[in-house]
């Protein structure tokens, strides 16, 4: 009995220190693939700086295009004057013909359209506002009139 025992301790010994070698392997090898693979990642020491740039030059470009836009599309005006709510919206290169101007229960929509341009304009009126009401389309300039609701008027 004592040899068997001593047979399976020899054989087994040496199946561990396999084992051991393979695991220290692995482990090396893993580290070495970590490492290969930080080294290869991109480095990026100044990105602060970098994006910084890039956000300027994109804040710069971003308020160029709003400005260029505002200077391009009419300036509306809207408000109470008197017992009238008024809608003015500089309108050139239109003709009278060209637009269409609708009003819903909350809702106006403007349109505007010519062989060289087109204008869209959709807005929330008011509650005070009560309809129908009036367009004129004079100088270049949409004047849209409504009456007030009495019990706005009332107040």
């Amino acid at each position: 009995m004592n040899r068997s025992s001593e047979r399976i301790k020899r054989s087994a010994q040496p199946r561990a220190l396999v084992i051991h070698e393979h695991s220290d392997k692995m482990i090396a090898l893993l580290l070495c693939g970590i490492i290969a693979g930080a080294c290869a990642a991109p480095q990026f020491s100044d990105f602060g700086t970098r994006m910084n740039i890039a956000m300027s030059h994109m804040s710069a470009a971003m308020s160029k295009l709003s400005s260029d836009l505002s200077r391009r599309l009419p300036h509306v005006q809207e408000g109470v004057e008197g017992t009238e709510y008024k809608v003015t919206v500089p309108l050139p290169n239109y003709e009278a013909k060209d637009i269409v101007v609708q009003a819903r229960e909350g809702l106006l929509i403007i349109e505007a359209q010519n062989k060289n341009n087109h204008y869209s304009y959709n807005n929330v009126l008011p509650d005070i506002v009560n309809l129908p009401g009036n367009w004129i389309f004079e100088n270049g300039v949409l004047k849209i009139t409504f009456p007030l609701r009495e019990w706005y008027r009332r107040q």
